[in-house]
């Protein structure tokens, strides 16, 4: 017994070991088994999650108000669209689902875009901004995003699309507005600089040079103070169509500001630049009409060019402007190219105009007077008043050289103003001063620019009610170059002026092709004779006839002949043989201080004035 017991013992260990890997065995089955209806369990459950993803996609897809499709990337064919893509492109479905990507594309874009598709291919993924075709033809601006899934178990593509087209549109009106003007079209000032920079930069690699031509419209004030600025519009927008008409299509016409225009053009030479000036200036040359109304207008054109691309826009505009204002000053209607010294006598300009504001508001400006005497008797019955500047480092100026100025920018009505108020109160406290004594007449300049301010009736009836003076010894001198301008507006103030009670007086007759019309039309009451004519009264039988036929013909109206520039006895003289009312000229006496003025002097012609 005692030999058997340890065989026993070894065989129930192995037995036991046995058992137990059994046990594990079975416990390793059974994690197995576990394990495979887990994963049954978790494909039925994607399977189920996958059936509900797709029926959530078709359903956010098909009631999706952003017009929606899938497509097929190798094909391009449409797979599915939804009823916003239906109502917005008007294809039916069925019509819908026939096409592809490439029958909504604008037919003459059809190439490039196949050639798109072709670079891309099948990972082609449509995005960012496109234009796309509707069923009736109109061409729409579209922005698209784009993802990659499976669609009914085939690789493909849905599409979400957005119109942008109003909103492209508001883009581009915003930006041209933003870059163009408003009344004309034309380009404006932030896009012509820029222009003009291209081209400079181009100079770079290419021989030439590039112009600036500045067009500023002569007497456009005139304009709207008198028609209006609806009829102002009208002629700013016609001058716009005609300088776009006179420039070749590869230059630039802008609207600077107001009535002025410029022209950027690349040229060869500066001869160049000239021609394309004097075109622009030309198309100006046919009547503008609007309402009835007939204007005729000019124009001042300054050029200046530019051959190195080191040159700037600002530079070549201001000499532009620069030149044109030379234009300007020889009398409008001509093209000047701009040079150095022209800067210099231009900067001389600007000088005279800060002065001429300074000397507004001093004590700069005279009044002076220069005698007008009667031709029969010599005695002194009038006087023109003077303006004369008296500069404090340029000595005495006179008006030739700052009305000018004056009426270019604004400062002539207030000068005009002034002038009228110190000669009014002059003539009042002569009159006091001269008791019983018949009183003289009192002549005063008036300019063209002052008739065209509103506020100058105003103005002068203020004057005259303020002071004392009496209108009807108070002559307004018009020359006749203004009534050469045929502005309405200016023969109606002149009439609105005569309501006043003074007299008006045509100065510098016979210089500038008189229309006898208004003789007739005007009220006037004295003509005066240029002193060109009176100056060859002694030597020029043509002068002679022509002074004759002037003193005839204001006599048979009604008028008085008052003689200018009468430097010497015969010229008196035969003044008086042809009938002159008046004369006046250094022979006669020279604008003096109103204090020195010679009052009580005969004019004993040939001896010079006595007491």
């Amino acid at each position: 017994m005692a030999d058997r017991r340890p065989a026993d013992e070894g065989l129930k260990e192995r037995l036991s070991r046995t058992e137990k890997e059994l046990a594990e065995a079975r416990a390793a089955l059974e994690r197995e088994e576990r394990s495979h209806q887990t994963l049954a369990d978790d494909h039925t459950v994607a399977e189920a999650a996958l059936r509900q993803s797709e029926e959530s996609f078709r359903v956010l897809f098909a009631q999706n108000p952003q017009p929606m499709w899938v497509f097929d990337p190798d094909t391009l064919r449409f797979l599915e669209v939804n009823d916003a893509a239906v109502a917005h492109y008007g294809h039916p479905r069925e019509r819908f689902l026939e096409m592809t990507l490439a029958d909504i594309v604008p037919t003459a874009e059809v190439d490039a875009f196949m050639r798109q598709v072709t670079r891309a291919g099948s990972s082609y993924q449509p995005s960012g901004t496109h234009r796309h075709q509707v069923a009736g033809g109109r061409i729409m601006e579209v922005e698209l995003s784009s993802h990659r899934l499976e669609f009914g178990g085939q690789p493909a593509v849905v599409t979400a699309v957005k119109d942008v087209t109003m909103q492209r549109a508001l883009e581009r009106e915003l930006r041209h507005q933003a870059l163009h003007d408003p009344l004309t079209g034309l380009s404006n000032r932030a896009l012509l600089v820029d222009r003009i920079q291209r081209s400079l930069n181009r100079l770079d690699r290419h021989a030439g040079a590039v112009a600036a031509i500045f067009v500023d419209l002569d007497r456009f004030k005139l304009i709207n103070d008198s028609l209006g600025h609806d009829v102002g519009d009208r002629v700013l927008t016609e001058t716009a169509s005609r300088l776009r008409a006179a420039i070749r299509q590869e230059d630039t016409v802008a609207r600077f500001g107001g009535d002025e225009f410029v022209i950027c053009a690349e040229v060869i030479d500066a001869d160049e630049a000239v021609g394309i000036a004097g075109r622009a200036l030309e198309s100006l040359t046919p009547p503008f009409r609007h309402d009835g109304h007939e204007m005729l207008l000019t124009g001042s054109v300054g050029v200046s060019v530019a051959a190195v691309a080191s040159a700037t826009p600002e530079t070549l505009l201001r000499d532009a402007d620069w030149a044109m204002y030379r234009a300007k000053e020889e009398g409008g209607n001509r093209v000047e190219l701009f040079d150095r010294g022209l800067r210099s006598r231009l900067l001389a300009r600007l000088e005279m105009e800060r002065s001429l504001r300074r000397a507004l508001g001093g004590d700069e400006m005279r009044v002076l007077y220069q005698p007008i005497v009667s031709v029969p008797d010599g005695r002194v019955v009038g006087a023109e008043a003077l303006v004369r500047w008296f500069h404090p480092k340029h000595g005495v100026i006179g008006p030739a050289e700052f009305i000018p100025v004056a009426e270019e920018t604004g400062m002539i009505a207030p000068l005009g103003a002034w002038v009228f108020e110190e000669a009014c109160r002059q003539w009042v406290s002569w009159r006091r001063k001269a008791g019983r004594r018949e009183p003289i007449n009192l002549a005063i300049n008036v300019s063209a620019r002052q008739l065209t301010v509103p506020s100058t009736f105003d103005t002068f009836y203020d004057i005259l009610s303020r002071t004392g003076a009496d209108p009807a010894h108070v002559s307004l001198e018009i020359t006749e170059s203004v009534l050469m301008e045929g502005n309405d507006s200016i023969l109606e103030a002149m009439l609105a002026l005569k309501w006043l009670g003074v007299r008006l007086n045509l100065d510098d007759f016979g210089t500038r092709y008189s229309s006898l019309s208004y003789l007739r039309r005007l009220p006037f009451d004295t003509l005066k004779v240029d002193q060109s004519f009176v100056s060859g009264l002694r030597d020029d039988s043509r002068d002679q006839a022509i002074v004759r036929s002037v003193v005839g013909l204001a006599h048979a109206l009604g008028l008085d002949v008052v003689a200018e520039g009468v430097e010497t006895p015969e010229q008196f003289s035969l003044l008086g043989e042809m009938g002159a009312d008046r004369a006046q000229g250094y022979l006669l006496g020279r604008p003096v201080e109103a204090d020195d003025f010679p009052f009580d002097t005969l004019m004993l012609v040939g001896a010079g004035p006595t007491p």
